[in-house]
């Protein structure tokens, strides 16, 4: 896979992976942007995994905010693939009501073994994860 930096915006460089751009934000807090999707696949997930990989290592217990605004649906691989056994705390942010609706059917369906949330903006989802 292309780990590229991607240009220079509110958040710094970011590395990017196809349409999956990341960073991290203070804290540690892992960071992803779904650039331009509107449909979740198996290669936004792989994309994800690579640049945590990049970012991070083998680290656990992190703290992981997905930026999915404009994602309108995933399919039926990607909903059931449970990436984040590093994960200790996971929120999603989703710029629309029907977006925080997929979001939410995902998570209840997924049954996630740490915190989850929705949020509909990232300052809100950053707060959660520094009060946490």
């Amino acid at each position: 896979m292309n780990l590229s930096p991607s240009s220079s915006d509110a958040f710094g460089d970011m590395l990017r992976v196809g349409n999956v751009e990341s960073c991290l934000l203070e804290g540690g807090i892992l960071y992803y942007r779904l650039a331009d999707v509107s449909h979740g696949s198996m290669a936004i997930t792989e994309a994800t995994q690579a640049l945590r990989q990049r970012l991070l290592g083998d680290a656990r217990d992190i703290q992981v905010i997905v930026d999915c605004t404009g994602v309108l649906s995933a399919d039926a691989e990607t909903r059931r693939f449970q990436p984040y056994p590093h994960v200790h705390q996971l929120g999603f942010v989703a710029d629309t009501a029907v977006s925080r609706w997929i979001v939410k059917a995902y998570l209840i369906v997924a049954r996630l073994p740490y915190p989850t949330k929705v949020f509909s903006n990232l300052p809100d989802a950053i707060a959660w994860m520094k009060a946490s």
